[in-house]
């Protein structure tokens, strides 16, 4: 890889960085109706996984309409969207060839770290509810050290996952080869 090519994926990845850190930043500590983008449809998605049904409380989040469960901030996965993007960012933009490509997948990532997020955040709550329809306990531990231990249980496999689908999915596609242009072929 030539110079140029080092210094503009460090002036990208420093974008996806400064980026990451201001979702942080200003998502950390935000209110439900903040992180809206990020509850609602992963609320949307597990009343369809679950049929459980929640109802929007300002301030508050989702509530269920049946259970003692609360899909609030905390249960967004903001710091789950920030490492897919960093994952994504991170892991593959420097493996891509040309700019345009770097530029498609720049633009691309936030995306499918969204995507991914709704995913893994929706495959946590509904193993919660489903968990608690069982009367599921461990003994000497809170529900919520196990609700925090079933969010690892989860969002590392996903974090998994998902690098070893796109990988798999960059190599098999043509964004990772060079592009080679079409040459005039002169009859012989």
């Amino acid at each position: 890889m030539n110079m140029t090519l080092r210094i503009h994926d460090a002036l990208l990845l420093s974008l996806v960085l400064v980026a990451a850190l201001t979702l942080k930043r200003h998502f950390g500590t935000a209110g439900a109706e903040d992180l809206d983008w990020l509850l609602a449809p992963t609320t949307f998605l597990v009343e369809i996984v679950t049929g459980q049904g929640f109802n929007h409380e300002s301030r508050i989040g989702f509530v269920s309409e049946e259970l003692p469960i609360i899909i609030a901030p905390a249960c967004a996965g903001l710091n789950f969207f920030v490492i897919a993007l960093l994952t994504l960012s991170f892991g593959f933009l420097p493996k891509l060839s040309g700019r345009s490509a770097k530029a498609l997948w720049l633009a691309a990532s936030p995306l499918l770290a969204y995507a991914a997020t709704l995913l893994a955040n929706t495959v946590r709550i509904a193993s919660a509810i489903a968990l608690h329809e069982v009367g599921f306990r461990i003994p000497l531990f809170t529900a919520a050290e196990i609700h925090r231990a079933l969010g690892v249980a989860i969002y590392l496999p996903s974090a998994w996952v998902l690098f070893a689908v796109t990988e798999r999915c960059l190599r098999s596609s043509r964004l990772t080869q060079p592009l080679i242009p079409l040459q005039a072929v002169s009859p012989t």
